[in-house]
């Protein structure tokens, strides 16, 4: 049941990152490292939300502890989650489960400014 409220979730994300992504400004390409206490998020989702507009989404996978994709300019929230297998293997892949608390996504207090000119490098230690 997890898995496919996961499956649900992430697609609804992409169709709706995908009809915004139209109407944005000129994106960005981003990279960086997420750490929890100095430990890398093997398999996580970074997202980034406009001040102005919370609901417009960009978002992008954290593998191994890296992320990259592109990301419209300006001041943003950004939220984390990180996924850890936990329950019983559907079609040969473990369920996951968010294991980060609500401080660092729906709770956060991170926010980052994505500035064209910068190197695109944003990097978050997380305590």
């Amino acid at each position: 049941m997890r898995r496919c409220l996961l499956a649900m979730v992430c697609v609804g994300i992409s169709m709706l990152s995908g009809c915004a992504g139209e109407q944005r400004a000129t994106s960005y390409p981003i990279s960086g490292e997420v750490t929890v206490a100095g430990k890398p998020i093997q398999q996580g989702l970074i997202t980034f939300r406009p001040a102005d507009d919370p609901r417009d989404v960009e978002e992008g996978e954290i593998k191994d502890g890296k992320y990259a994709f592109n990301v419209s300019a300006g001041p943003k929230k950004v939220e984390f989650k990180a996924f850890e297998p936990t329950g019983p293997v559907f079609d040969g892949k473990p369920s996951l489960d968010q294991v980060l608390e609500a401080k660092y996504n729906t709770e956060s207090k991170h926010t980052v400014t994505i500035e064209a000119e910068k190197d695109g490098k944003y990097d978050f230690k997380l305590d």
